[in-house]
């Protein structure tokens, strides 16, 4: 309990004083022990590892209930208001998602029927329809092919993102793009400061569709043709099979064959993988040769650059178990 407070007398008519006051020495000594007290008890329970948590204190909860009551008005129009906020949000957030990819659109481009798309979705769509007039994704009415940058839309969908309020799988979705985005410029420059590997990389991204981008066979032979000369052993062997299939070039075994075989020589596993099975079955303009299909999957075996894929290396396994 709290000290209790002195008690004044009232003045009788005879014109008396007030009663002496208590020892105020004693008094503070009182409020030391019971202030010690409660410090010791505090202590005990905090360093009792199994000790229960103390209640609230009732004037604390005394205080929360006179707070939430007197505020409550006020409070409940906050959080209205930061519900209608929200829910508009994320209505104006979902005009922005892209109706090929459903996430939201790193590089906007508006298409002839009025949308927004993201430029690698429709322009991947696109490719795949001949002629100049196609049926539209959303609305399957006619349209052209022509699409126009959209990048004040890209700003305000950045807006949107850092508000905190829109889906966090949409918000996922789109900083993994920005981050394929900064990734693909990073290759761009690169590239263009002559680095093979990097040319590589990005033949990869256009050939698969990777990285954000479309799939692009023309970008993707350039890119692979550019490393495989400046002796980049995974472009060379990627630019013989483009030759071989026809893939953003016209078809050329003769160059082909030259391409794989260049990388061979440079430890590409996989152009190994390559010759040997040509070998084994007598493709590309190779007789049946099991000695050298033998030989070639045995260096196959012994490369550096591991660049080939499990098909091809079940296939020598199983080949080197019947003809060591």
């Amino acid at each position: 309990m709290p000290p209790q407070t002195r008690k004044r007398s009232l003045p009788s008519e005879e014109g008396e004083g007030t009663t002496p006051p208590r020892d105020k020495q004693e008094e503070r000594k009182q409020q030391f022990r019971k202030l010690t007290d409660m410090t010791k008890d505090w202590g005990a329970t905090q360093d009792t590892a199994e000790a229960e948590p103390e209640s609230m204190p009732e004037w604390v909860a005394e205080l929360t209930k006179t707070t939430w009551t007197q505020n409550k008005p006020t409070i409940k129009k906050l959080v209205d208001q930061w519900s209608l906020s929200s829910t508009a949000i994320s209505l104006i957030a979902s005009e922005f998602v892209c109706p090929i990819t459903q996430e939201l659109i790193w590089d906007p481009v508006q298409a002839e029927d009025g949308r927004l798309y993201e430029r690698a979705a429709i322009e991947a769509w696109l490719i795949t329809k001949p002629g100049f007039i196609v049926q539209s994704p959303l609305t399957r009415e006619d349209m052209g092919k022509t699409l126009v940058p959209a990048k004040q839309v890209r700003n305000v969908i950045t807006h949107l993102v850092n508000s905190y309020q829109v889906d966090p799988d949409l918000v996922a979705a789109y900083k993994k793009a920005a981050a394929n985005h900064a990734q693909v410029q990073l290759l761009i420059t690169r590239a263009e400061q002559g680095d093979a590997s990097a040319m590589g990389r990005l033949g990869f991204a256009y050939r698969d569709g990777t990285r954000g981008l479309a799939k692009d066979d023309k970008k993707a032979f350039k890119y692979f043709k550019k490393a495989a000369d400046l002796g980049d052993p995974p472009a060379a062997t990627s630019c013989g099979v483009a030759y071989i299939n026809g893939s953003g070039v016209p078809k050329s075994h003769t160059r082909g064959i030259f391409y794989i075989t260049k990388a061979s020589t440079m430890g590409s596993e996989h152009a190994y993988a390559i010759l040997a099975w040509a070998n084994e079955c007598g493709h590309h303009g190779f007789d049946k040769d099991a000695d050298e299909a033998t030989r070639l999957y045995k260096l196959m075996q012994n490369c550096t650059i591991r660049d080939s894929v499990k098909d091809y290396r079940v296939r020598c396994a199983a080949w080197l178990a019947e003809h060591p």
